[in-house]
């Protein structure tokens, strides 16, 4: 007996294999997406057929990891929009499925897609170790960036004099700054996407010493110039 089920239900699964024609579903997707445009997900069974009078079920269903995006009922095909993020969406896979029921019998079929998130730079910002510094001392600049592909970074700066570049032109560094390192640090993030820019205003203050001896000085000239128009009249 049981053999003879088994028999009969491989003959019927037989028969519904070969009266569905349905192919695997496809995903239609941009290749690259760029971050903070819309896009479009379309998720289509290119044939069903079935060779019978019987009306199938249907059902396609888009999703992304776990979470369902939408899906759509005795349809051979969906479209999902949304505004891609890199940070979220980047290399996460997109799942096409697809079914079809004739009767009890389910046929079950589905793609995958990853999805190529590139972003042109963004969240820039320059920082320093100092914002106001004295002759002689050491200042520090970075400069951060995300973005898909990396960001190349550039800078206009005061002056070049002295000035050390690491980290793939990042960071900036002087170790003895003077007054002519005084001025905006900007900092351009830059990848093929487009590009985008921060700054820092670096501030030289001259020392406490520097002013003192500047008051000595001009006091002792004062005191050696009255004293010698005091001399000269006395001579007279």
């Amino acid at each position: 007996m049981t053999a003879v089920l088994l028999l009969v239900n491989g003959v019927g699964l037989l028969s519904f294999w070969l009266s569905v024609e349905f192919s695997t579903p496809t995903i239609q997707l941009a290749s690259e997406i760029q971050q903070g445009h819309s896009e479009n997900i379309v998720c289509n069974i290119p044939r069903l057929k079935v060779r019978d009078s019987t009306s199938p079920h249907r059902n396609i269903s888009l999703s992304r990891g776990p979470d369902v995006l939408s899906s759509n009922n005795n349809k051979s095909s969906l479209e999902y929009s949304f505004v891609a993020d890199l940070q979220k969406d980047d290399r996460t896979e997109i799942i096409c499925e697809a079914y079809v029921q004739v009767g009890s019998e389910v046929l079950r079929k589905q793609t995958r897609r990853v999805l190529n998130v590139v972003a042109s730079p963004f969240n820039v910002s320059v920082s320093a170790n100092r914002e106001r510094y004295k002759t002689n001392e050491n200042i520090k600049v970075t400069c951060n960036a995300t973005g898909k592909p990396f960001p190349e970074f550039s800078w206009h700066l005061p002056s070049t004099e002295g000035v050390e570049f690491s980290d793939n032109n990042r960071t900036i560094e002087i170790s003895s700054a003077q007054s002519s390192h005084n001025g905006t640090y900007l900092c351009l993030a830059n990848n093929i996407y487009g590009k985008k820019s921060a700054r820092v205003d670096i501030v030289f203050e001259e020392s406490t010493r520097s002013w003192i001896a500047a008051v000595v000085v001009v006091t002792l000239l004062a005191v050696l110039i009255t004293a010698g128009v005091v001399l000269y009249r006395c001579q007279k």
